[in-house]
């Protein structure tokens, strides 16, 4: 999500049809922002410029405050019973939820101390690992039971495309 205009320009210069680098979540100092001003909006979380495709990472605007519930970090150091309540008013009010996860939150590896890394992000990175798969299973659940279908970005892309 440290994506800029930039970056995104040459993402698309190289090609790649899609990216879902775009958050709406101003308060983390690491995440970019992105200008999409060229690109048609399609729906609440899907927009277009030419044949390239930018997908929005979901969050819950909370008392003018946005909170990623796409997810990765976020799905992993919350608890589940947080990240359901956030989950369920976010797809009640929208029909497409992107999910994102890293590949280690999937791995029950120990993780080394990263060096160049100071305390806290040494520890965001260790915290709720072992309950990662667990929350992604009631996570696939919860969107099962709420009329959610499974889709990759393509498939999203080849609806609109028809």
């Amino acid at each position: 999500f440290s994506l800029d205009d930039k970056r995104l320009k040459i993402i698309k210069d190289n090609g790649f049809l899609y990216d879902s680098s775009k958050i709406n979540f101003k308060q983390h100092p690491l995440y970019g922002s992105l200008n999409l001003e060229e690109f048609s909006k399609l729906s609440d979380s899907v927009y277009k410029h030419e044949r390239f495709y930018e997908f929005e990472v979901s969050t819950l605007n909370l008392l003018d405050f946005n909170i990623p519930v796409s997810g990765g970090g976020y799905l992993r150091i919350f608890p589940w019973l947080l990240m359901k309540k956030l989950i369920s008013s976010y797809i009640k009010k929208n029909n497409l939820y992107t999910l994102y996860i890293h590949p280690f939150e999937l791995s029950n590896k120990v993780i080394p101390k990263i060096h160049n890394l100071n305390y806290k992000s040494n520890l965001r990175m260790r915290l709720g690992r072992r309950s990662t798969i667990k929350k992604i299973d009631l996570l696939i659940s919860l969107l099962k039971e709420n009329g959610f279908e499974f889709l990759t970005f393509e498939d999203v892309i080849k609806y609109y495309e028809n």
